[in-house]
């Protein structure tokens, strides 16, 4: 099956969707951070079927929010907060 490129717009200021993959890359992190990241909240993403993708101006807010914080443990404290609520 071909691999389908979704190519970025010419215009940098222009929203375009990213594969849950390619933020792993640009966050030096696995995919399975990224999903946690999503579960809990921290990062909005849409969702097609088991598929997600991140807007880029979501991205930029992401990390405008949580810049030089702890991530793992941002994470860490809302999974737990999860659990007790639940």
């Amino acid at each position: 099956m071909p691999k389908i490129e979704c190519e970025k717009p010419a215009d940098p200021n222009l929203d375009y969707l990213i594969p849950t993959p390619e933020i792993a890359k640009l966050l030096g992190c696995n995919q399975n951070f990224v999903k946690e990241l999503i579960d809990v909240g921290m990062l909005v993403s849409l969702k097609f079927g088991r598929i997600h993708r991140i807007r880029k101006n979501s991205l930029n807010k992401f990390l405008e929010q949580f810049d030089g914080q702890d991530l793992v443990a941002l994470v860490n404290i809302k999974k737990i907060a999860h659990q007790e609520a639940g």
